[in-house]
């Protein structure tokens, strides 16, 4: 999940691109705004299921069943903040496009 933030930052994330390839770069901004909604909303239940699954495993206080047991939680954590990470660079890829797609020029 953390590389996936950083794929969104260097663009390295996988496009349909047999029609997108073809589009003028302010018609990719206006698509990629257009389907932002799909990303946020994806987005927003691993958040949101992440959360409830590492706040329940921290109440409980849940370990391995191996010998040594060590804790789960901190682990178990990594999902709902690598997720407010990706969501953070979605955020900022968002603005870029829309101001794009306004403008049409890069927001330095």
């Amino acid at each position: 999940m953390f590389a996936g933030a950083y794929a969104l930052l260097m663009r390295e994330h996988v496009i349909f691109d047999l029609v997108y390839r073809r589009l003028s770069l302010r018609q990719k901004a206006i698509i990629d705004s257009a389907t932002a909604i799909f990303f946020f909303l994806a987005l927003g239940v691993i958040i949101w299921q992440g959360w409830e699954m590492a706040y329940h495993s921290t109440m409980m206080g849940e370990h391995t069943a191996s010998a040594w047991r060590p804790p789960l939680y901190p682990f178990k954590w990594v999902t709902p903040v690598a997720g407010f990470i990706l969501f953070m660079q979605g955020i900022a890829n968002f603005m870029r496009n829309i101001f794009f797609a306004i403008c049409g020029r890069e927001l330095s």
